[in-house]
């Protein structure tokens, strides 16, 4: 048991160092989402070489703890207001980009040559991480399921700066509604709650239990005009990287045998459907 903690202990510094290198060398390029997507691209390198590295799922529950409550503080009366006066354009931009993620799934299905399952989570709405954790829960490929979303993510975040310049469209400066202050307390009370949030919902079993249930108790008490803290950026950018490095650690040497048909559909399919949300 001794040698085998040892060996754990080395690939995840092993998985720790390259994460990191790979963030800092990604927003050295200017990379989307460097501190997500280089820790993916360079742990999923490493693991296709069959390179000892490894992540550990108490660091993806971390990562995702954090999104969730970063997430849960935008919900502020402000922002509330703002999403209850544009319901009618949510629900109608979410049934069109369920019909779109039908309608890629078949493509995928068909194209791709991947089961359905598979096809599906790579076509649904939602981010990486967490239809990569619903694929894994579903017996489906993980690895494949996360790369289909981080080649979307990549033409999204490429696409569509370019295009709201072009456009001339800008948004709500989110700034307005996110709180500046920083408190030790705070964060410490805040970060005490909504672990127990994602405690209640992991034991419910319910998917993404470690974004969904810290996210409704941060939303829940930002509603309500109670604050606690800010989320530093340090802190945010800690758990980007866990969530990198934990979507890089699903990819195995064989993932090309069937990889390069299958992401060629899902860049074709992205490029069709550019109006899905990140």
């Amino acid at each position: 048991m001794g040698c085998g903690l040892v060996k754990l202990i080395w690939k995840l510094s092993i998985g720790l160092v390259a994460s990191i290198c790979g963030a800092l060398m990604a927003e050295w390029l200017g990379i989307p989402l460097p501190w997500t997507l280089g820790p993916l691209l360079v742990i999923a390198s490493l693991r296709l070489l069959s390179i000892p590295v490894s992540s550990a799922r108490p660091l993806r529950n971390f990562g995702q703890w954090v999104i969730g409550i970063s997430l849960g503080l935008y919900f502020t009366p402000e922002v509330v207001a703002v999403v209850s006066s544009h319901w009618f354009a949510m629900i109608a931009g979410l049934l069109l980009a369920f019909l779109l993620a039908v309608y890629g799934t078949a493509l995928l299905h068909k194209t791709g040559q991947v089961d359905l399952k598979t096809a599906w989570f790579s076509s649904a709405i939602g981010g990486a991480n967490e239809m990569a954790v619903l694929a894994e829960r579903y017996g489906v490929r993980p690895d494949l399921v996360a790369s289909a979303h981080t080649v979307r993510v990549i033409i999204v975040v490429l696409a569509i700066p370019f295009a709201c310049q072009f456009f001339h469209i800008s948004g709500f400066d989110s700034s307005v509604f996110v709180q500046k202050e920083f408190n030790v307390l705070g964060l410490l009370s805040i970060a005490l709650l909504t672990f127990v949030g994602g405690l209640i919902t992991h034991l419910l079993k319910i998917p993404n239990a470690w974004v969904i249930g810290p996210m409704v108790v941060a939303m829940s008490f930002t509603m309500n005009e109670i604050h606690f803290s800010r989320i530093p950026s340090e802190l945010t950018l800690i758990a980007q990287l866990c969530i990198g490095w934990s979507l890089g650690d699903r990819f195995r040497p064989g993932f090309f045998n069937k990889a390069p048909r299958f992401l060629m559909c899902v860049a074709l399919v992205s490029q069709r459907f550019r109006i899905k949300p990140l």
